[in-house]
């Protein structure tokens, strides 16, 4: 049985499944270092306010496409959109910094993703705790985020 007829089985009892798992939110967080051309992928594929923010439209599809907000403008805005888009952006945000080899911002992204994920759709539809999911998501968090986080025992 195939991946995609295993989620259209799942979904007929489980409304929405399917949705979830297709998200773009998975391949992101599946990467473990996206390139400037996949981030840029990412944002044209999103939906809405975010795709906006981050693009300047007039050149999407040009060299210099990115508009100048980052984490330090839109960190308070993602970690309070408890979606799986605001934490797509986030990922990528944090591949941005990786690329751009700021430190500062790789490690205000790591945190915002931690703070996301206290409002974020696993919380609300799952009820993991704070604690299981700083622990399903400690690669993308990384110790010293976690050791600050200071709930969290390595």
């Amino acid at each position: 049985m195939g991946q995609a007829s295993v989620i259209g089985l799942v979904e007929q009892d489980y409304r929405g499944t399917a949705t979830w798992y297709r998200h773009l939110f998975w391949s992101v967080l599946e990467r473990k270092a996206l390139t400037w051309p996949e981030i840029q992928q990412v944002y044209l594929q999103l939906k809405g306010q975010w795709r906006y923010r981050l693009i300047d439209e007039r050149h999407a599809r040009e060299q210099f496409w990115r508009s100048r907000e980052g984490i330090r403008e839109l960190g308070a805005e993602l970690i309070a959109s408890p979606t799986l888009e605001a934490g797509t952006v986030i990922l990528c945000l944090i591949a941005e910094a990786r690329l751009r080899l700021n430190r500062s911002d790789y490690l205000s992204g790591r945190e915002a993703f931690a703070c996301w994920l206290e409002q974020s759709p696993f919380r609300q539809k799952f009820a993991y705790s704070q604690g299981e999911l700083l622990h399903l998501f400690a690669d993308v968090l990384g110790r010293d985020v976690l050791r600050r986080l200071g709930d969290y025992r390595m």
